[in-house]
Formats: C-alpha cells, sequence, structure tokens
C-alpha cells in the first residue's frame, strides 16, 4: 500500500498498524529452547536419556551452544544440516566455507572441531592404540581410515607393525597439498 504524506489520516495509521500487526503473527517465530518443556530440551534429554538417544541435529545444537536473534540453536543445527547434509560433511568444512553460514564465527567453528576431533581421538584410542594386533587386511584398513579421517591434505604416512601384527606406531611422514604428498 503506497501512501503519500498528504492523505495519511489517524484512522490510515491505524489501518496500517493493523496490518504490521497481523503480518507478524503469520510469521513462524521460533521459541527459545529454555522455554521448551524440559523432557523436549536436548541438554536434558542428553543426561537423562543418554547421547546416543539423540538425533544429528539435538547433538549439534549442543555444540552450538545458543542461537542467533532469529534461529535457536536447534533450527541453526537444522538448517546447516540440511545445508550440507551430514555430520562428516560438516566435520571436513574449512573455516571460510563454515563462516558463509549465518551464525557461525570462529568460536562456533572452534568448538564443532574441538567436539569432532574429541571423539575421532576417542574413537581411535580406544580401538585402534599401540599394540592393537591387526589381524587381517581389513583390520588395517580400518586403522588407517581412522587414522587419516579428518585430514584435508594429501599425506604420506607408514604403519609399522611388528611380527605379530601389533601396531608398534602410525607415522606421518610428510604433509602435502590437497591432491599430492611429496614422497
Amino acid at each position: 500500500m503506497s501512501v503519500s504524506k498528504a492523505n495519511f489520516t489517524p484512522s490510515l495509521a491505524r489501518h496500517v498498524l493493523i496490518r504490521r500487526l497481523i503480518n507478524s503473527l503469520d510469521k513462524e517465530v521460533e521459541m527459545a529452547i529454555r522455554d521448551w518443556a524440559a523432557d523436549d530440551r536436548p541438554r536434558e534429554r542428553l543426561i537423562h536419556r543418554g547421547a546416543r538417544h539423540l538425533t544429528d541435529t539435538e547433538l549439534l545444537a549442543i555444540l552450538i551452544g545458543s542461537g542467533t536473534q532469529k534461529l535457536n540453536a536447534m533450527e541453526l543445527a537444522r538448517h546447516l544440516l540440511d545445508e550440507i547434509g551430514s555430520l562428516n560433511r560438516l566435520s571436513r568444512l574449512s573455516f571460510r566455507r563454515l563462516g558463509e553460514y549465518r551464525g557461525f564465527g570462529q568460536a562456533r567453528f572452534a568448538c564443532l572441531h574441538a567436539g569432532m576431533e574429541i571423539g575421532r581421538r576417542t574413537m581411535f584410542d580406544t580401538e585402534f592404540s599401540i599394540g592393537t594386533r591387526l589381524e587381517n587386511s581389513k583390520n588395517a584398513e580400518d586403522y588407517i581410515k581412522n587414522a587419516l579421517f579428518s585430514l584435508q591434505r594429501e599425506v604420506f604416512a607408514c604403519l609399522f607393525l611388528d611380527t605379530r601384527h601389533k601396531v608398534l606406531s602410525f607415522d606421518v611422514i610428510s604433509e602435502g597439498t590437497i591432491d599430492r604428498a611429496a614422497v
């Protein structure tokens, strides 16, 4: 509705104000997570039911911590996963690429990648530590995949085993670029 200052009357002002109020009621407004029922909040669900019972979105929302002015942490997590596709793909995003998403700066990038690295190290350290016996080529493949999981560059690495196929060490000899490594 286009109105000039000359024909702007108090009744027209009330009409414009009412129209704006109706339009604002039509828009979906996200409720802050603290206003949710306790059983629905991701942190409380994690504490009472365990992390295994949470969705990827809920786990990511906990790592994100808080939302923006327009989106709570769950909506922020849902939008990010919808765009990127999976936690695995998210773990491989660079700071520059993640920074393209509203609400993601240095602090959230650092928190997300620290959480993912803790998960990777926990899995790697418990399943595949020094002294683990690699009984077949599939075990060796799994060991190497876990060791190289989150690397963004090509590497030349060596897996050292003793005569009983127990891991002595796994050493990265050189790091290269995104598509090659010097040997």
